[in-house]
């Protein structure tokens, strides 16, 4: 298993036990004295889980290593509605596959074209597309590694664990 997908699933995994927490917290009467507190622990486990997820997402993409492949590109798929950006694989010279996701969704991505793709092990995202054939030969587009958007999700989690802290600390003020 990838250690995308092992933070992935543990960040779901943790989120879970939050909202059950919170969610315990909304079962007991208003103005019950644990109520605070259950939605406090709620907070701050979605917090924790928050924090780790953009921590870990900033430092494997940071660390991880940013290959260069040329081949073909094939089984371009555009988000459509659903999503922004698409996805596409990379057939190198000795036959590996690298499958890349981007926040680019336009012409210029065609399938059976050469490219040079460089992209970030860690989250497969891409880095850089330089296109070497077809009607776009030359065109070439670069996009950041995706740690902005890790770094969103500690943001949330630090003001999840400021709501938390302020809650348990209302309880524990108040016995």
């Amino acid at each position: 298993m990838r250690a995308e997908d092992v933070v992935g699933l543990s960040f779901f995994l943790v989120v879970f036990v939050g909202i059950g927490l919170i969610l315990c917290g909304l079962r007991q009467p208003k103005g019950a004295p644990k109520r605070d507190r259950w939605q406090g622990s709620g907070l701050m486990t979605m917090s924790l889980a928050l924090l780790t997820f953009g921590a870990l997402t900033i430092y494997f993409t940071r660390t991880s290593a940013r290959p260069v492949i040329e081949g073909n590109v094939w089984a371009v798929a555009n988000g459509g509605v659903r999503y922004r950006g698409s996805s596409f694989n990379v057939t190198g010279e000795s036959g590996e596959v690298a499958k890349i996701r981007c926040a680019y969704d336009g012409p210029g991505l065609r399938e059976g074209d050469r490219a040079r793709v460089r992209y970030v092990l860690y989250n497969r995202r891409l880095i850089e597309f330089t296109a070497l054939t077809g009607s776009y030969t030359g065109w070439h587009f670069e996009e950041p590694t995706g740690e902005r958007s890790a770094a969103a999700f500690a943001v949330i989690g630090l003001a999840c664990g400021v709501a938390g802290w302020r809650l348990l600390a209302k309880e524990y003020a108040g016995s």
